[in-house]
């Protein structure tokens, strides 16, 4: 008979760099979805259409999340140590899966489509929120880099290089006052 205590459980290590990167993008993503709120009026009517309160998650097991909350007509990103019940949850199974995904080797529709995130919540909420995720995600990348992550990337136009510059500025900003 074989002892079991002679032989313990190894232990995976943790993946630091790709954590951090991780949760960098989870960062930028729940910045621009409240500063997005300000700014970009398409934004601003997909998430007036969100019932109030509403509560988002957006986590990696055994790695970083964001949360986002709609509260009385103010969106605000609760960062990635809120403690939350949220109402729509997405949750990605597998840090290497997250980082992929935040990097654009691998799209949303990928994720889906290999079984690597699964989602807590209303269909139709769900969907909402990842519109808000797209557009955000079109305004934070430039369209060769955005063709990676969303389907449909916007033409350029002056009113969204303007919106751009807002987000970056506002997610800048939003860094050193949480500091």
């Amino acid at each position: 008979m074989i002892e079991r205590d002679r032989y313990p459980d190894i232990e995976p290590g943790t993946k630091r760099a790709k954590n951090w990167v991780t949760g960098l993008s989870l960062y930028f993503l729940g910045m621009g979805i409240q500063a997005g709120y300000a700014i970009d009026p398409v934004i601003k009517q997909e998430i007036d259409d969100w019932p109030d309160p509403f509560t988002f998650l957006f986590s990696v097991i055994n790695g970083p999340r964001m949360a986002i909350q709609k509260k009385d007509g103010l969106v605000r990103y609760l960062g990635q140590k809120a403690e939350v019940r949220a109402d729509v949850e997405m949750c990605i199974k597998n840090p290497e899966f997250a980082f992929m995904l935040m990097v654009g080797q691998m799209s949303t529709q990928d994720a889906v489509a290999h079984n690597r995130q699964f989602v807590k919540g209303d269909l139709s909420q769900t969907l909402a929120v990842i519109r808000v995720m797209s557009r955000v995600q079109a305004l934070l990348f430039p369209g060769f880099i955005a063709k990676n992550y969303i389907n449909r990337v916007p033409s350029f136009s002056w009113l969204i290089l303007r919106n751009r510059i807002l987000l970056y500025g506002n997610c800048l900003l939003g860094a050193f006052q949480r500091n």
